[in-house]
């Protein structure tokens, strides 16, 4: 297989990542990445180091969602039934505070989304380009 193929299949492994963007709120960013590395990881060492990097990359991110998800749930939970927080908080009751926090809550998923984005096209710029990109704050789960 010749060079410009092994890096186009490396960069769109790392394009996988964004089926998160295509199907929201499951987890087909990882399953879309790990599916194309174990697919294409035998054609090549490059393939499957930059496969295991954008894995690595989307349980992280992956993980950040659940975390999210669960925090918007508890939230939204919070906001239907006017339960108060932070041991009866005199505003707790008032609309804006719960508004703040579901609007906070909304802000940091769409920074994590838009970091995936970002740092997804990037990994796969640089794949395309035959250099190995380490993608920032990924913890190596997949070695």
């Amino acid at each position: 297989m010749e060079a410009k193929q092994i890096h186009t299949r490396a960069a769109v492994i790392h394009l996988g990542g964004l089926l998160g963007w295509v199907i929201p709120f499951s987890f087909a960013n990882l399953i879309g990445v790990l599916v194309l590395w174990l697919i294409l990881r035998k054609d090549d060492p490059f393939i499957d180091d930059q496969g295991k990097e954008a894995v690595n990359f989307q349980i992280l991110v992956s993980l950040v969602f659940l975390v999210l998800g669960i925090l918007g749930g508890i939230m939204m939970v919070r906001h239907w039934t006017g339960i108060m927080g932070w041991n009866g908080f005199p505003f707790g009751r008032v609309y804006g505070w719960k508004m703040a926090e579901i609007g906070f809550w909304g802000i940091c998923w769409r920074i994590v989304n838009l970091l995936n984005f970002i740092f997804c096209v990037i990994a796969a710029i640089r794949a395309g380009q035959g250099i190995a990109y380490r993608y920032p704050l990924s913890v190596r789960i997949v070695r």
